[in-house]
């Protein structure tokens, strides 16, 4: 043993140097020791290849270089499992180094972008003598990761990587792990990993959770590992049972090595795995793996989602008819997020609705979210109901990763008894006092198994009197004798269907459809002041019809189209309703799809012009379209500043008026429109015309003489005037200065000089005012004035 004591000292005195001169590796990231026996050596000694594994983060230079690399030499110290002294240091060079590959659980996860991990292994070959207590294999360094959350002053912790051998006599070759732990888990995302290990020697493994091991500090990097060993400490909030936090938390099952976990909390942890060899079932050895695992935020691929008709819910039941096509649409999305590819999905159906001979079938119309899928089923006449009542509806993303991301849902299939639908009434169309053509739509061709007969009736007084029996399923019109002079409102039908599924089943009736419209009733056009443009309004003559606006500047046309309408009216913004007139009529399809036409209706254009010095003069067109007639026209102003005011009322065949209505000083603007009263019996009672505005030119008016001696006569200068915006005078004497001048028509000179406010002597004087007219016009008037005191 003096041989082994001499390199004992000198181990200890080179690990000792080591740890002075040694760089501090705060990048730790956790690594393993295993060992296979060789046999004996030529000199009986026992050999064992060992291997050391050790993981750490990357920090790169600017050559992609690690700034901190593996030691060159590490000291492996061995110790007597008897004593725990230390017989021996064992060097072993760095034998390779590379960067780690990256995985995770979740193989369509990338790693992060942040994580880089470098793998460095010591292998090398011990003899070792005799011992029948068996080594400790031991290697210390410092230090962990700062970012650790589950351990206190992580950064001041190192690591102990170490390997139990037991007898020599044994031969004994530790277990190692199938597959290298993932790096990083994702957040609220089942982790389990098969993290079991195979044993050469076919002895049996158990598994553990076990306290990482801890040696050395920033001051004494690469410290003697001396067992038993210093454990970490756990933060607060973590244990040996919550080690990483979850629901549940890390566990590991010790038969099988399965780790599970669904971690709940970002961050960075540290723990152990520990593999115990029993042979015979008796304890040999043990093989621990220090780990770091980090847990990120994953990106998720949502399942697909099935939206349900509305008349159905989740787990609901499928109602079918015997005999009659049913379909019902799901619709089907996946939504991974704002900015996430649209994933490629799919349907399926499965159920016995869908095997020969029942024939159900599914269409999906998208192979993108969002998509329609589409079943359609028509049971047979002689089916009372499936053997097998349940179907199941399945949505797929095939663009999960690693297999497909399924939503599924169980409905239960009902089949009850026919409700044959009926034809489908399209018009009934006079075409004799007494005799009308009834047209319909014939039921479609998946609704004729079992037909029978359709029976028609005629709605009198809301009671069905039998008209008909039609025993031809694809017939679709029929010619019936009514009572002669009936009213249109009162030719009304309905058709029901019969037919034999299982038992003779008569279905509900169809919608009632009565005698229809030959032409469009048009109510009115109408100038609409707010737009700019003609409101055309009609009587409506169903439901979902379209209609056609043709317009014309001639009551006889020609037409041409400028819009269409669902509604029963339409605005016309084109029209120029302060230049013309224009007339408009109204064409669509009725019910039985022949073009039908109102008559023409036209608008009113006024005219307006000044007359004389303080009259208007209105003209306009005749509103043309209403059979009633025009029983009058009012006449309405229209102030600038103030609410409309009916002027005047003037016959339906009078079509000017002359205003002499008394003006407003300085108003000067004059707006007026025409509204057409119609006589009773239409669907509109008046039209509007366009609203025409007249600008009176300005006037004014000055007196030749006055006389300023405060008798209460004649004391100013007074000048009149109507019709104009701006106003100016000035006041000259007879060397041509000026001693007066105003802006305001209410300011009159009083003869005195402005300037001095002395009284302006008897005489003449000379005078120019200017106005301006709201029609932009300006009137200048010049003069003298007389000044007599």
């Amino acid at each position: 043993m003096r041989f082994l004591t001499f390199w004992k000292y000198l181990g200890l005195l080179w690990m000792v140097l080591l740890a002075h001169h040694s760089l501090s590796a705060k990048h730790l990231v956790g690594g393993d020791f295993t060992y296979r026996c060789l046999g004996e050596d030529p000199n009986g000694d026992n050999l064992y290849e060992v291997t050391m594994t050790v993981y750490r983060d990357c920090q790169l230079d600017a050559n992609g270089n690690p700034n901190t690399p593996f030691d060159d030499t590490v000291r492996i110290a061995i110790y007597d499992n008897a004593n725990l002294l230390l017989v021996e240091t064992l060097a072993i060079p760095l034998t390779d180094s590379s960067f780690l590959e990256l995985t995770s659980a979740d193989t369509c996860v990338p790693p992060p972008t942040n994580l880089c991990y470098i793998e460095g292994n010591y292998i090398s070959t011990v003899a070792l003598p005799d011992n029948p207590n068996g080594y400790t294999l031991a290697w210390g360094r410092c230090c962990r990761n700062a970012t650790i959350q589950n351990i206190i002053d992580p950064v001041d912790q190192g690591m102990v990587l170490s390997a139990y051998i037991p007898s020599t006599d044994l031969c004994n070759s530790s277990p190692s792990f199938n597959n290298a732990l993932p790096t990083y888990i994702c957040l609220n995302d089942s982790f389990q990993f098969d993290h079991s290990a195979l044993d050469p020697d076919g002895d049996s493994l158990v598994y553990r959770l076990t306290v990482p091991f801890t040696a050395g500090s920033p001051n004494d990097v690469v410290p003697i590992p001396i067992p038993p060993y210093d454990t970490v400490t756990w933060a607060p909030g973590f244990s040996t049972d919550v080690m990483l936090p979850g629901n549940p938390p890390l566990t590991i099952d010790p038969m099988t090595g399965q780790l599970i976990v669904l971690p709940e909390q970002l961050g960075q942890y540290v723990f152990s795995v520990s593999v115990f060899e029993y042979r015979n079932g008796v304890f040999i050895g043990e093989v621990k793996r220090d780990i770091q695992i980090n847990v990120i935020d994953c990106p998720i691929n949502f399942p697909p989602e099935i939206e349900f008709p509305d008349t159905l819910t989740r787990n609901d039941t499928l109602l079918f008819r015997r005999g009659q096509e049913t379909c019902f649409e799901f619709q089907i999305t996946d939504n991974n997020g704002l900015g996430a590819p649209i994933d490629s999905i799919s349907i399926n159906f499965e159920g016995m609705l869908f095997d020969p001979p029942f024939g159900a079938t599914f269409t999906l119309d998208s192979a993108q979210s969002p998509a329609t899928a589409t079943l359609c089923w028509t049971p047979p006449c002689e089916l009372d109901q499936l053997p097998d009542d349940q179907m199941i509806i399945q949505a797929i993303d095939n663009n999960d990763c690693p297999g497909p991301n399924i939503t599924s849902d169980t409905l239960t299939i009902l089949v009850i008894e026919a409700d044959p639908p009926p034809p489908q009434l399209q018009c009934v169309q006079r075409i004799a006092p007494d005799s009308v053509e009834i047209r319909w739509e014939p039921i479609q061709e998946n609704d004729r198994p079992g037909f029978l007969n359709y029976t028609l009736f005629r709605i009198t007084d809301n009671f069905p009197l039998l008209v008909q029996v039609i025993t031809d399923v694809e017939l679709d019109s029929t010619r019936v004798q009514i009572p002669a002079n009936l009213p249109d409102s009162l030719v009304c039908f309905q058709m029901v269907t019969t037919k034999i599924c299982g038992n003779q089943v008569t279905g509900g009736p169809s919608t009632s459809v009565c005698i229809t419209e030959d032409s469009i009733s048009m109510c009115r056009v109408t100038v609409d002041t707010t737009s700019d443009g003609i409101l055309v309004e009609w009587e409506p003559t169903g439901i979902g019809t379209t209609y056609t606006i043709l317009r014309s500047d001639q009551i006889s046309g020609p037409f041409s189209t400028v819009g269409e309408s669902f509604g029963a009216s339409f605005l016309d913004t084109t029209a120029e309703t302060s230049s013309q007139t224009y007339c408009y009529r109204i064409s669509s399809q009725n019910g039985c799809g022949d073009p039908i036409e109102s008559s023409s209706h036209c608008s009113i254009l006024m005219e307006i012009e000044q007359n004389g010095s303080n009259g208007t003069q209105l003209n306009w067109s005749p509103y043309f379209g209403w059979e009633q007639g025009v029983s009058a026209y009012e006449i309405w102003s229209f102030p600038p500043d103030g609410a409309p005011t009916l002027v005047d009322e003037v016959g339906g065949s009078t079509f000017e008026y002359f205003d002499e209505t008394d003006r407003e000083p300085q108003a000067g603007l004059f707006c007026y429109r025409i509204r057409a009263i119609s006589n009773p019996g239409g669907c509109a009672e008046d039209s509007w015309s366009n609203e025409a505005c007249v600008a009176f030119e300005p006037q004014i008016f000055a007196p030749n003489a006055f006389t300023p001696n405060n008798d209460g006569i004649n004391d100013f200068f007074e000048v009149k005037g109507d019709f104009f915006e701006t106003y100016s005078i000035q006041i000259f004497n007879r060397w041509g200065q000026k001693i007066f001048e105003s802006q305001n028509i209410s300011d009159p000179w009083d003869g005195r000089d402005q300037g001095s406010n002395r009284a302006s002597p008897q005489g003449v004087y000379m005078f120019r005012i200017e106005a301006t007219g709201l029609n932009g016009e300006t009137a200048s008037l010049s003069g003298s004035v007389t000044l007599i005191r």
